[in-house]
Parts: structure tokens; sequence; C-alpha cells
């Protein structure tokens, strides 16, 4: 089976041959696989791994940072790299909604515009997508987006004490990428 027949089969509950991959990790554990197993690109790593891992189409972005901060992300959240001895990774240090205290800041915010992005370059990958691979198109983890914007520890209390503030910051995430995808 090909990855993709693999997937499918498992998605329309028939047995594949055997149980689908997929492959996540840090950029210097895949430069490193990359080297030791002299593989060209991440297509090769995964053939000789057997990883059966998606193809990823999605729209550019075409906005990169906040309109009102520019050394913050699309959403506000600035970031700044760590590093743990053998590679870096970013962490939140600022989350643009930590102080709001009602419904209607949440909504005054400038919320990013899912129409900054590139959907002629989607359409373009879209016409060379691999055909042994399934496609992965979209991308959403709201929970983890509004932790970052709101800070941890307040992202949890709001489910409790201020539900309509959660409600308010998840809905405009939810709207973004309904929108976008």
């Amino acid at each position: 089976m090909t990855p993709r027949q693999r997937w499918l089969a498992l998605l329309n509950d028939r047995k594949p041959d055997r149980i689908p991959t997929d492959y996540w990790a840090t950029g210097e554990v895949t430069a490193r696989l990359l080297k030791e197993l002299g593989c060209r690109n991440e297509w090769d790593l995964f053939e000789r791994l057997h990883i059966d891992g998606p193809y990823h189409l999605s729209a550019p972005p075409t906005a990169t940072s906040h309109p009102q901060d520019p050394q913050a992300d699309i959403w506000g959240i600035r970031y700044r790299d760590v590093d743990y001895g053998t590679g870096v990774y970013k962490e939140a240090v600022h989350s643009p909604l930590a102080e709001m205290t009602t419904p209607d800041e949440v909504h005054q915010f400038a919320w990013p515009d899912p129409d900054d992005h590139d959907f002629a370059e989607a359409a373009r990958r879209a016409d060379n997508l691999p055909d042994d691979r399934i496609i992965f198109a979209g991308d959403y983890e709201p929970f983890l987006l509004y932790c970052r914007m709101r800070g941890m520890e307040r992202s949890y209390m709001d489910l409790l004490l201020s539900p309509e503030i959660a409600d308010a910051i998840l809905g405009h995430i939810f709207d973004y990428h309904y929108r976008l995808n």
C-alpha cells in the first residue's frame, strides 16, 4: 500500500497493511537524521523510515507580524529563542490579551485577517500534489493559540471564572480558521 492508500483505508474503517505513521521532530533532529541516513530531503527520509506523513498544503501568509506590534506574530504574540544545548525552540513571552477583562476589549483587539494569505500560490501547489500521499490542509489548534494569547494560567482560569472571555477569544480564533480553511 502507498501511504495514501494506508491512511484512506484507516479513515474508511478498512484494515491497512500496517498502521499509518507520521513524523514530527525538531529541525536539528531532522537534520541529523538526513545526514546520518544519507537522505537528500524529508521525502527521502520518509521513504527510508516507512513514514506515511501527509503532504501539507496551505496558503502561505502574506502578513508576518501584528499591525500594532512589528515584533509580534500576526496574533500579537512575541517569542524569544530558548537554547537548550543541542537546539533552539521558541517560547511565548508576551500574551497580548493577558490584561483584558471584558469581551468588548477582546472584540476591539486587532485580529488577523485570513485574507492575508497567498491563495494563488496554494492553488499552484495544489496543481502539483503527490498522488501517493494523503493531503493535510488547514491548521487549527485553538486552545494552544488561546493560551499563548492570554497566558497559560489565565487561560485555564478563564474557563471557570470568565467563560465569556474564553468564548469571545475562541470565537475569533474559530472565525479566522474557518474563513482561512
